[in-house]
């Protein structure tokens, strides 16, 4: 070890103390993971005290989110006497989760024969929490925390395969809510936003977990309904229609909504778009329904 004004003792010392000191968390471990030391970082980060953590296995902190198998890669590294650097999930000691990052380095002896393990940590919480949220807002639409036109589109490309290979059903459904821009330009935009978010209440309510709700924009959503033909998939709008022009206490759902469903036909072939688009085409025929509907009454 290269070192410049410094007697061996005195090198030792002031590393100790760096290390201690360190704001990065680190321990060592002897070869099958057994704490043989923990700076005051890695207490603070962990919320174990040193006592709690010497002579207990690192694996203690594990979060439990991750299978067995995803160390293996880790400890191929490890113990062909390489460094490791890796993201994971640990629990500090109320149960709380954080990220870590984490660097790994074996140290052999004059045999290289692994002596020790020495872990550096950067606690990534934060920026994984934020990296989380990013892809959360490209998912998710943000008034009714239902998918997004982006993300279900994948899904109706995965279950049309499903429904090719297995030969079973698809029915897709395009609804939209009966007159949310009167309301909008009578009531404002925060009771349009009341009903489009009551609307994903109901539909979440009493559709199955295999179905999948997403708002498209504006006042259009689509429901998708995998292993459910047509019938299957009418009966189920029609009784959340009818509980949901009831759901309000101010009868700003009392329009109700308009739908269209479409089946998948494996022998035409459909594109993803053109199998919306053809959904959409009948939501609109009983759209132009409602609105006569609504003249005559007017």
């Amino acid at each position: 070890m290269p070192f410049v004004g410094f007697d061996e003792p005195t090198l030792l010392k002031v590393l100790s103390v760096a290390v201690e000191q360190n704001y990065s968390p680190i321990y060592v471990t002897d070869p099958v993971g057994t704490l043989l030391y923990v700076n005051l970082a890695f207490c603070r980060m962990s919320g174990y005290s040193s006592e709690e953590l010497l002579g207990n296995n690192a694996s203690m902190m594990k979060s439990g989110l991750l299978p067995a198998d995803h160390y293996r890669p880790m400890w191929q590294e490890l113990l062909t006497g390489k460094s490791w650097k890796g993201v994971f999930p640990n629990r500090k000691k109320g149960g709380e989760l954080y990220w870590e990052e984490s660097t790994i380095s074996p140290i052999v002896n004059g045999i290289n024969q692994i002596e020790y393990f020495v872990a550096v940590m950067v606690d990534v919480t934060e920026t994984k929490q934020k990296q989380e949220t990013l892809e959360t807002l490209a998912t998710i639409d943000p008034l009714t925390e239902v998918l997004n036109r982006r993300t279900v589109v994948q899904i109706l490309e995965r279950e049309i395969a499903i429904a090719v290979k297995e030969k079973t059903p698809l029915s897709l459904a395009y609804v939209d809510l009966n007159e949310l821009k009167s309301i909008n330009d009578h009531f404002g935009h925060k009771k349009g936003d009341e009903l489009i978010q009551l609307f994903c209440r109901f539909v979440k309510d009493q559709i199955r977990e295999t179905d999948t709700l997403c708002r498209m924009g504006g006042d259009e959503f689509m429901i998708i309904f995998p292993g459910c033909a047509v019938p299957c998939a009418f009966d189920t709008l029609t009784q959340i229609h009818e509980s949901f022009i009831h759901g309000s206490k101010d009868e700003i759902s009392h329009h109700g909504f308009s739908f269209g469903i479409g089946e998948y036909d494996p022998n035409l072939k459909l594109s993803v778009d053109r199998f919306i688009s053809f959904a959409d085409k009948k939501m609109y025929l009983n759209k132009r329904r409602f609105h006569r509907k609504m003249a005559r009454e007017h």
